[in-house]
């Protein structure tokens, strides 16, 4: 039995107009984050979604150059939230809580039938006297029990009360290493639900790999292409990583900083790699190769890049691994590995001589292809 603490008012969702209020405490909340600690004035501009700036970041990376990716996604993120001068901020973890309350009440208003859903999950959770007991009773995860807080404070009809009791929640809740990788893996991957430990795993996995052994970014690449709900997953790790970048302070450690930053240049680089190979596939269909797909592009890829050494027999024999009888077939297969290696990012290759040597002979390979294609 859930003891329900009396109610000053209905939950009831409130208009846009209604919810003014909440979005005016949220800014509020922000700009004393900031530093300013001067309340928002009406009709200020509302700070941009984390989220959206680096959904551009991506959107500009794929008709970019790789090489100048780096540059780009840093320069772009590290402007938008990184604020200059000696500033009076708070603990990074309750700025990125409070980020993540913003995300999650712009979220509400594009996707409300969904945060309804986010809501029903807890549907006692604001009339409790104790939120933690009751979310303890569910099992749920950290990152997940606070996503679903979240719904609930974007909520414009909740009594101060309530409000400040889910508030203090949601900060105890978002005070682990993991809970926003949890969170968003919820949103994107689980519908609102506990996406399962498998999944989890496989993203915190991905999520802060500077900090342990780093891997190559081709064996990063490859543990990404293997996910199921391949998108999904990617942009929950984006987001994840984006709220902890977005909660830097001003005067945040440089070292840390550029390991985030490093983290989302290659979620941004895989996301650019698998659009390359994409067109590539496309490519090789309309060369004859009718099932060719994007995956098994990024597979070849991949595994021409791990390769210390490959030359043009090496090369045919992968052609005949994949079926490729016609000399169409190889010739376009040729054809997109060069170009894929030519545009890779410099940090896929093994040493600096490798992308030279994989392109002659790639080349060696495309001209005895065209050599027995001119043969009577």
């Amino acid at each position: 039995m859930v003891e329900r603490l009396p109610s000053s008012g209905g939950t009831l969702i409130q208009t846009p107009r209604e919810n003014r209020p909440l979005e005016r405490m949220l800014a509020d909340e922000w700009q004393m984050l900031e530093g300013d600690g001067r309340p928002s004035r009406a009709g200020a501009t509302e700070v941009p979604g984390h989220i959206a700036l680096i959904e551009a970041a991506v959107a500009q990376n794929e008709e970019a150059a790789f090489a100048e990716s780096q540059e780009n996604l840093s320069f772009a993120l590290g402007v938008r939230f990184r604020r200059t001068g000696e500033r009076d901020v708070r603990d990074d973890k309750q700025r990125a809580r409070a980020l993540f309350e913003q995300q999650m009440h712009r979220l509400a208003r594009v996707s409300g039938a969904q945060f309804e859903t986010l809501r029903g999950q807890l549907r006692d959770l604001p009339f409790v006297p104790d939120p933690h007991l009751l979310i303890r009773q569910t099992q749920m995860s950290a990152g997940h029990a606070a996503l679903v807080v979240a719904a609930w404070l974007a909520d414009g009809g909740l009594d101060a009360g309530t409000r400040k009791r889910l508030r203090k929640t949601l900060d105890e809740l978002t005070s682990s290493e993991t809970w926003a990788i949890e969170a968003f893996a919820a949103l994107e991957c689980g519908g609102g639900q506990s996406p399962g430990m498998a999944l989890l795993q496989q993203l915190k996995s991905l999520f802060r790999q500077s900090q342990g052994t780093q891997r190559s970014l081709t064996q990063w690449f490859d543990e990404c292409r293997r996910f199921a709900q391949r998108r999904a997953r990617l942009r929950a790790l984006m987001q994840a990583l984006g709220l902890e970048l977005g909660a830097q302070q001003a005067d945040a450690d440089t070292q840390h900083l550029a390991a985030v930053v490093d983290d989302l240049r290659r979620v941004v680089l895989f996301l650019t790699l698998e659009s390359a190979c994409e067109q590539s596939a496309q490519a090789m269909r309309s060369a004859g190769c009718r099932a060719f797909e994007t995956d098994t592009m990024i597979a070849e890829v991949l595994t021409l890049l791990d390769q210390p050494w490959a030359g043009a027999e090496w090369l045919a024999q992968r052609a005949a691994y994949l079926g490729m009888v016609t000399v169409d077939a190889r010739y376009a297969l040729a054809r997109e590995l060069t170009r894929l290696v030519k545009a890779a990012h410099e940090g896929c290759f093994r040493d600096e001589t490798q992308r030279e040597t994989l392109g002659e002979a790639l080349d060696v390979w495309r001209t005895e292809i065209a050599q027995e294609g001119d043969a009577p």
